[in-house]
């Protein structure tokens, strides 16, 4: 839409300047101008000449479907655009999609009963009406998890311009309400102010983006007033959750669920932490012969101790013990103990954690949140610059409908995706739309249906074009498997 404003304000500008003898022939030359800039606008190009299309291709029909994204403090609106063959009614397929909901086991979640029937959508004089069967009031959400639900249903609607507002039915009546929580007795206008953004505090923060996409796996949560606090320094406990976290280190069902016997004396078996420190413990990346009988989760963590951590993580304790000693190519690491250096000398070699500008590493600095967000972000190599990718996860299985979910700083908000087999096979790409473009943070979502695959192995490819080179940046690559 920008980009059509933009081309129209300067197409009144020539005409608005032409001499008025010479005001028809400009204005068809200005007409000529605008079809071109329309053209060359709507279309961003490959580093190959190949066109890349934002908009529905021939046949289809493009949509976006708002489901339910939640952190442990709130409920948000997550934007997920995906295709359909043409229909002469669009409306009603995005409810029915709705109603089946994104692929089980991800971050994002429907809340409509899925035995619920689409009886109808009809729309007039700007008023969507959408009639559900009466399975959608036993929808098991408590008061905000219903405002959202409503909120999903009218903002799916509100993407048609011929819907101004929504009117909710059940067997083709109104009614108060779904689950007791929200007035329906009214017409309902399309919010969009409840599509996620990340933690407030870190808007506009050079961490914005890394941040943003762990949020959408999970990794971070912040704090109960909805804060990220991306300067604080990181606690040795807060640490471990997102080493365990993100790398999927975790066994299943241990998260947040007190398992053993406690290792240290400081780590009680109702504390948040007990539960990751455990499993640390057992998986050898903390030693109790490092800390003593107490173990300090609250103590601020040094950038050496996070070395420490992430090789031991990351499985390279071996490399570590080889380069004990090592040279390192910083001014304030001299006079560390070999065995340190030998941390440092792995995990920097493989820049999982890096110095600064000055030259030094600060061993003894207390690393703040967001920069061991960073270094998480490292380790994974979710992306890095403008666009980050979030979902799928590395090895993830994937069959039947696939979810793509990201968080990107680009021009126009355009986001492209492949999907290739391990011997290079084009199996799908597309390009999805942001909820923000550069040079603020919008986070993406594409769904799309995966048609058996003979392969077992693959990889997701995420990056955008260049607005001025029309290349392609920020490639980021994610090894994935096919098949159950």
């Amino acid at each position: 839409m920008r980009r059509r404003l933009g081309a129209r304000r300067l197409m009144i500008g020539l005409v608005s300047r032409a001499p008025r003898s010479n005001k028809r022939v400009n204005f068809l030359m200005g007409f000529l101008i605008l079809i071109l800039l329309l053209g060359f606008l709507t279309r961003p190009w490959s580093g190959t000449g190949k066109v890349v299309r934002a908009a529905p291709g021939p046949g289809e029909t493009r949509l976006t479907l708002y489901f339910t994204f939640h952190t442990p403090n709130a409920f948000y609106l997550f934007p997920v655009n995906t295709s359909i063959p043409d229909t002469k009614t669009p409306a009603a397929a995005a409810m029915e999609l709705l109603i089946q909901g994104p692929p089980p086991g991800g971050p994002l979640w429907s809340g409509i009963p899925r035995d619920t029937r689409l009886l109808g959508v009809e729309i007039k004089d700007g008023t969507a009406y959408v009639n559900f069967s009466r399975e959608i009031t036993r929808a098991n959400v408590g008061s905000s998890g219903e405002a959202l639900l409503v909120q999903s249903i009218v903002a799916t609607l509100g993407q048609f311009p011929t819907v101004k507002r929504v009117k909710i039915l059940v067997e083709g009546q109104p009614v108060e309400t779904l689950a007791g929580h929200v007035d329906l007795t009214g017409y309902l206008t399309p919010q969009f102010d409840k599509v996620y953004r990340g933690f407030p505090d870190t808007r506009g923060h050079w961490s914005e983006g890394e941040v943003l996409a762990f949020s959408l796996r999970g990794v971070l949560s912040g704090y109960p007033d909805g804060t990220f606090a991306p300067e604080e320094k990181t606690t040795r406990a807060e640490f471990i959750k997102m080493v365990l976290a993100g790398l999927d280190l975790l066994k299943p069902g241990s998260e947040g669920k007190p398992v053993g016997t406690p290792t240290f004396t400081d780590v009680g078996e109702s504390s948040w932490f007990f539960p990751y420190i455990e499993r640390a413990v057992s998986l050898g990346i903390v030693r109790p012969q490092d800390y003593g009988p107490a173990f300090a989760p609250e103590e601020k963590l040094t950038r050496r101790e996070m070395a420490v951590l992430v090789v031991r993580a990351m499985g390279l304790e071996g490399e570590a013990a080889r380069k004990r000693g090592a040279d390192l190519p910083f001014a304030d690491t001299v006079n560390l103990p070999d065995w340190a250096k030998g941390y440092l000398a792995a995990a920097a070699e493989r820049k999982y954690l890096r110095g600064y500008e000055d030259g030094t590493f600060r061993p003894n600095g207390q690393a703040t949140r967001a920069e061991a967000t960073a270094v998480l972000g490292r380790l994974l190599n979710l992306g890095q610059g403008a666009m980050y990718l979030a979902q799928p996860q590395r090895d993830q299985r994937l069959t039947g409908q696939v979810l793509i979910m990201g968080a990107a700083s680009v021009f126009e908000a355009s986001v492209c995706f492949r999907l290739k087999s391990k011997t290079g096979r084009l199996l799908q790409e597309d390009c999805l739309m942001a909820s923000e473009g550069a040079p603020g943070w919008g986070v993406f979502g594409g769904l799309f249906n995966l048609a058996p695959v003979e392969e077992k192995e693959g990889m997701v490819e995420a990056f955008y074009y260049s607005p001025k080179d029309g290349q392609e940046r920020n490639v980021i690559s994610i090894p994935v498997r096919f098949g159950q």
